[in-house]
């Protein structure tokens, strides 16, 4: 099954936005880790409301104080293309376009405003993505209407970017021939230059290869913009095959390949893409859209025991965000399928034991696909149903209160199967209902913070609060660092923000003995460990949170 929107490119480029930011923008290091690392993990709401409180932070650098709303406007470019939900990724995309066209409004001057325009731009992309996956199932008239209104707006988003191309171009060239120490400023801006002259180019190829979506299967005008798109993605990467662009061009020329119907060539990239690390934060979405894809030439070819095997690795070292990315659902899916069609040739060679463990992958891969909004979840649902016999969802979300609600009981069913569970003979399958019950309540409650409004900031700490105990308890521990961390530096004041940052320093503890278990030094998880416990210790010196932390 082919799926035209892709949110890979753009989470890529998002994070290369950050990246290449300059270092008089996060002269305090702390400011620049954590809201890293909350956009990392697909906390893009609270990055939003973290830098939003910057602007009133005495600690803030003036630089940073200037960009919020351009940092802010890019944080929700890239949640939109990450979220599965079209309501609230539309909102996501308003968001983003009043935030940086009031960046642009108040620094017309500033360095990132052509980058601030080219954002606007792929606003425009991504509502072009939106309406041709609404062009799905339509009848042709419709669907060819809808598919020239993306058309345009596409072909609108490409004035932009030639534009910002341009620009980039003309300054990357001023640095050409020319002899700078790579620690000066003049250093940096050179660096910037360069990769924002990528970054230009990467945003150019992938708006022609959206406009070849905009075809019809098998058209040639779609054809033909798919090979000039492989073949400027080729070019990027042969010369800067050593850069993060390179390897995000790389991967993307294997996606114009493929569906060229060229699945040997396409095939090759993707296993090259296979072979970055894969406990890098950085590479994992590339990792992750690379055997997706790659599993779905295996599908067609019949190779499932690949598909579900190489599945499994991935699934043990891939991080939850990924995993439940709209990729990962996508691959969780051609895994369960996958399985669900071994299960049956084992039962046709009447081997039952083999049969029923591959009935227990097939559920274990299709859960996630049939809980959670991506377009496989119907056929995830349908299959899980022939498992188990029974549907698995509830529906889905249908606004704050909705999730709250459904959220709470799902807490409270989590809290009760616990107690149970410590008094209980059947003590074991006390404990996986309450890690249903958990885990039901994780997407709920992220889903209510999605669609929370600003004026009710004390119930959504307390949801804050019951997510950090949650990632705790699924053994989520970095995004119950980061989360717990937030809550306790950002909102003091609330209750349980003591307590959420004692959870924070034991998980990053627990972090750290897991890296040294592995055979890393530990040093970044210990730096983190003592920095937040000091930080508790200055904060609430005489309650018994902050003397936990220091031990």
């Amino acid at each position: 099954m082919r799926d035209s929107r892709r949110p890979l490119p753009l989470f890529l480029l998002a994070a290369g936005l950050w990246l290449t930011c300059s270092s008089s923008l996060w002269a305090v290091d702390n400011h620049r880790k954590f809201l890293e690392g909350l956009r990392e993990r697909g906390y893009f709401d609270t990055a939003v409301d973290y830098l939003d409180g910057l602007a009133a932070d005495p600690t803030c650098p003036p630089d940073l104080k200037e960009e919020i709303d351009y940092q802010a406007g890019t944080t929700w470019v890239l949640a939109a293309a990450q979220t599965r939900v079209t309501l609230t990724r539309e909102q996501y995309l308003n968001r983003a376009m009043d935030r940086l066209k009031k960046f642009v409004q108040e620094h017309p001057q500033h360095p990132l405003v052509g980058d601030a325009n080219a954002q606007l731009a792929q606003v425009l992309v991504e509502r072009a993505k939106t309406t041709l996956a609404s062009a799905e199932g339509k009848p042709e008239a419709e669907a060819a209407r809808l598919r020239e209104e993306a058309r345009a707006a596409i072909q609108e988003a490409q004035k932009s970017f030639a534009v910002f191309l341009a620009a980039a171009r003309k300054r990357a060239e001023a640095f050409q021939g020319r002899v700078v120490d790579s620690n000066s400023r003049e250093g940096r801006e050179r660096e910037a230059a360069y990769r924002d002259y990528l970054r230009a180019r990467l945003y150019a190829v992938g708006a022609q290869y959206q406009l070849a979506q905009t075809y019809p299967p098998g058209d040639e005008t779609r054809n033909k913009l798919l090979q000039e798109a492989a073949d400027e993605y080729g070019k990027i990467y042969d010369t800067y095959a050593d850069y993060g662009a390179g390897l995000v061009a790389r991967l993307q020329q294997g996606v114009c390949l493929q569906e060229l119907g060229k699945d040997k060539e396409a095939s090759a990239i993707f296993e090259e893409t296979l072979t970055l690390p894969a406990d890098d934060p950085a590479t994992q979405p590339l990792r992750t859209e690379a055997l997706a894809r790659l599993c779905e030439i295996l599908r067609k070819q019949g190779n499932h025991q690949a598909v579900v095997a190489r599945a499994q690795e991935w699934m043990d070292a891939t991080r939850p965000n990924i995993r439940n990315s709209e990729v990962g659902l996508r691959l969780q899916f051609f895994a369960g399928m996958s399985a669900v069609e071994l299960a049956q040739t084992a039962e046709k060679n009447n081997d039952a034991r083999l049969a029923q463990e591959l009935r227990a992958t097939a559920k274990q891969f299709l859960e996630a696909a049939a809980r959670l909004p991506n377009p496989n979840r119907g056929e995830a649902q349908a299959a899980l149903a022939g498992l188990a016999g029974e549907v698995q969802a509830e529906g889905p979300v249908q606004g704050f209160a909705d999730a709250v609600e459904r959220g709470d009981s799902a807490w409270n069913r989590f809290i009760a199967a616990m107690a149970q569970s410590q008094q209980d003979a059947n003590a074991a399958q006390t404990r996986e209902e309450a890690d249903a019950a958990r885990d039901a309540a994780i997407g709920l409650y992220r889903a209510a913070l999605r669609y929370a409004a600003p004026d009710i900031m004390e119930q959504v700490n307390a949801i804050r609060f019951k997510l950090v105990y949650l990632l705790w308890d699924a053994d989520r521990l970095e995004e119950c660092a980061v989360l717990g961390e937030f809550l306790t530096r950002r909102y003091p004041q609330a209750a349980g923000s003591n307590a959420a940052g004692e959870v924070a320093v034991k998980a990053v503890r627990k972090l750290f003995l897991d890296t040294l278990k592995q055979g890393g030094d530990g040093e970044w998880e210990l730096q983190w460990m003592v920095r937040l416990a000091d930080y508790l210790v200055q904060r609430w010196p005489d309650q018994n949170q902050a003397a936990e932390a220091v031990l």
